[in-house]
């Protein structure tokens, strides 16, 4: 039995202020820049389970250095993010889901379970809380990175 895999698609958004500043300010202001945008995106993540929930996007919200601490990544890697932050257009649900054997699809309502061959979803609007997080930091990333700056020459100098 195989097992799916799936792959989580990342966000390269500009920052030319950061391709200016030398590799050690950015090993230095990193981690904490990295928490700035986390935090921006911890507030703006959708809510619809609550924190303790595993399949919420909240807690499965994360951080990691890569390339030497030189970049700095928030990530969410709950399976159904990527549609959550682009959106997903209509589409039909087969009744061919889990069980697998099941003869039909249960649609839960108000009135109780509705049994049907298939549904429609309708789609959804996607919701970039991971980009509108960095748009929306960017300000307090530039005030980080010149903090550091100051703090870096300071040391350097004596």
């Amino acid at each position: 039995m195989s097992r799916k895999r799936y792959s989580a698609r990342l966000f390269t958004l500009d920052w030319p202020e950061a391709e200016a500043a030398s590799k050690d300010l950015l090993r230095l202001a990193m981690v904490d820049m990295v928490q700035v945008v986390y935090a921006e995106a911890e507030e703006r993540v959708p809510r619809g389970r609550g924190r303790s929930s595993s399949k919420s996007l909240i807690s499965k919200l994360g951080t990691r250095l890569e390339k030497g601490g030189e970049v700095g990544v928030v990530w969410d890697k709950a399976r159904h993010a990527y549609l959550v932050h682009e959106g997903a257009s209509p589409h039909a649900i087969p009744k061919a889901g889990r069980p697998r054997r099941a003869k039909h699809l249960a649609i839960p309502s108000s009135a109780g379970p509705l049994f049907r061959q298939s549904a429609r979803h309708p789609g959804t609007k996607g919701q970039p809380f991971l980009r509108d997080a960095l748009k929306e930091s960017r300000q307090e990333l530039n005030r980080l990175l010149a903090q550091k700056g100051e703090e870096y020459l300071k040391g350097s100098l004596g």
